[in-house]
């Protein structure tokens, strides 16, 4: 009964430690698994970043037609303005 008593400490603390340990390794996995996960969806990411580089190239094209659309009528309404001022005068 004595050596009962004197073990009881030690299996204890072998328990004790085998359940650190595996803490310390379901820390781990779920760390790791975490990891992973962070690193698809930064993947995943970079793949609609470069959807959103393409579309905004598109934009940018079609910003640039408008603008040399709208100089354009610029262009014409400063003649008509013109037209009708030389209209005008010699209506005078």
């Amino acid at each position: 009964m004595l050596k009962l008593k004197n073990t009881l400490p030690i299996i204890t603390t072998a328990i004790a430690l085998d359940l650190l340990e595996l803490l310390e390794l379901a820390i781990l996995v779920l760390v790791s698994t975490e990891l992973i996960e962070l690193a698809y969806y930064l993947y995943k990411m970079k793949g609609y970043c470069s959807r959103i580089d393409q579309h905004m190239d598109k934009m940018d094209s079609h910003i640039m037609k408008m603008d040399a659309h709208l100089n354009e009528l610029e262009k014409h309404v400063t003649k008509i303005d013109q037209l009708l001022e030389k209209s005008r005068e010699s209506d005078r």
